[in-house]
């Protein structure tokens, strides 16, 4: 509950939020979670920003590359 409310309100260093999530394994590959843009999906690969892997959508397979989408991010881990 702490690192997302450090997250949401980003008050925080970026990078010390980065290595936080690494550390307690938000970001492992396999991970469902929710994107801000409503699809729910796996974490598929990692890019070189942590907070922003190549998710796969649960219905559709589409793949979305969280570095290529600005306006997308994860919201939840599920």
């Amino acid at each position: 509950e702490a690192y997302f409310y450090m997250w949401q309100n980003e008050a925080y260093d970026g990078e010390a939020l980065t290595l936080l999530a690494t550390l307690l394994g938000f970001y492992e590959v396999g991970r469902t979670v929710l994107l801000s843009s409503g699809v729910r999906g796996t974490i598929r690969n990692y890019t070189p920003n942590v907070e922003q892997p190549i998710v796969i959508s649960e219905p559709t397979q589409e793949m979305y590359d969280l570095t290529r989408l600005d306006e997308v991010r994860i919201i939840a881990f599920q």
